[in-house]
């Protein structure tokens, strides 16, 4: 996966991220390098259905805000931990 981000970032992209479940995610970028983040663990596994979703929710919206990749990546793993801890496949 890592050779595959590193073709998008070559070919041009501004941003390439893989997200690892449990084990976190990763994200690079042309100007940051790599960058790796845990995932934030949910006080509760209700249900799991959705949490790449949410991850790449809370990514974008911080992304775009203009923050850094360490910021958007984190705030994708805190998005999908509240979706995991949820009933709702868009928690609150």
């Amino acid at each position: 996966w890592r050779g595959f981000l590193e073709e998008r970032i070559e070919g041009g992209t501004t941003v390439a991220v893989a997200t690892h479940g449990k084990q976190g995610a990763s994200g690079l970028t042309s100007t940051e390098g790599w960058i790796d983040v845990p995932a934030v663990a949910a006080a509760e596994v209700v249900d799991t259905n959705g949490a790449g979703d949410a991850f790449f929710a809370g990514f974008a919206a911080t992304w775009m805000a203009g923050r850094n990749l360490g910021a958007a990546l984190t705030a994708g793993a805190e998005h999908a931990a509240r979706a995991i801890g949820s009933t709702e496949l868009a928690p609150l």
